[in-house]
């Protein structure tokens, strides 16, 4: 993979993030911040949407800390 096609706007898919791991990185999140995703947590489908729901769960678990 190129680097420079790792872009906020680039869609997982193509990049070879299929929607199994997508739930798998949910699920490592979840284990890792010690969370739980809301049920309605909309999957992440660029970069940058899963670059948000990472930073918004270690904002998460650092304010319950």
């Amino acid at each position: 993979m190129e680097p420079d096609r790792i872009v906020p706007e680039a869609l997982l898919e193509p990049l070879g993030v299929d929607s199994l791991m997508v739930l798998e990185l949910m699920f490592e999140f979840e284990q890792r911040f010690g969370i739980t995703l809301a049920k309605g947590t909309p999957t992440p489908r660029t970069v940058s949407e899963m670059a948000s729901l990472m930073d918004r769960l270690r904002s998460e678990r650092q304010s319950s800390s």
